[in-house]
């Protein structure tokens, strides 16, 4: 047990730590009472990568290089260049002697669900045309390019016939078609 005059000292001793303690915490530098240590800022999550997308490219449509058939045995091609991605097959249909189409319209039939004839005519002459297809409304639009000839010619045309199979049934109604000398503009 603590006598009372050993109380009486220790009191006054205890009262010096404490002031001691608060006096010592208060010439920490700003005066403000000891910051208790905050907790760590929680890390975000790292961001999902963003997936990268492919700038759409402008890529050239599929073509397809075809003999046409010739009565006069002359070297024609044609180049279809098929922007729907539908045509499945071209080939060839086989001309009969003469003219039996006119010069400056495209004559379209179906002799199939899926297939189509184009029949025009042109000179007797080599020549490299082009048939462009684009989709129009429910249907296609087809554009034939032949070029004018480049020198003298037999005054009797022939017959060009060209047979396109879609990847679905298609009407000769649903097609608008025609044909151009050349890719130059009047001017």
């Amino acid at each position: 047990m603590i006598s009372k005059s050993q109380r009486s000292r220790i009191v006054p001793l205890l009262g010096a730590i404490a002031l001691a303690a608060v006096l010592s915490a208060c010439s920490s530098g700003t005066g403000a009472a000891p910051a208790s240590p905050l907790p760590a800022p929680a890390t975000p999550a790292p961001d999902a990568p963003t997936p990268v997308t492919p700038a759409p490219t402008s890529l050239p449509a599929p073509t397809t290089l075809v003999d046409l058939e010739s009565t006069s045995g002359q070297d024609v091609t044609i180049d279809i260049v098929d922007r729907t991605g539908a045509i499945t097959g071209a080939k060839s249909g086989l001309p009969a002697e003469g003219v039996s189409f006119p010069t400056d319209a495209v004559v379209i039939e179906n002799i199939g669900p899926r297939t189509l004839r184009l029949g025009w005519s042109d000179f007797p002459v080599d020549n490299e045309l082009r048939l462009f297809v684009d989709p129009v409304g429910v249907g296609y639009r087809l554009l034939v390019i032949q070029p004018a000839p480049t020198g003298p010619v037999d005054a009797m045309g022939e017959d060009r016939i060209l047979e396109l199979t879609f990847d679905r049934d298609v009407s000769a109604a649903e097609v608008e078609a025609f044909i151009q000398e050349g890719l130059d503009t009047p001017g």
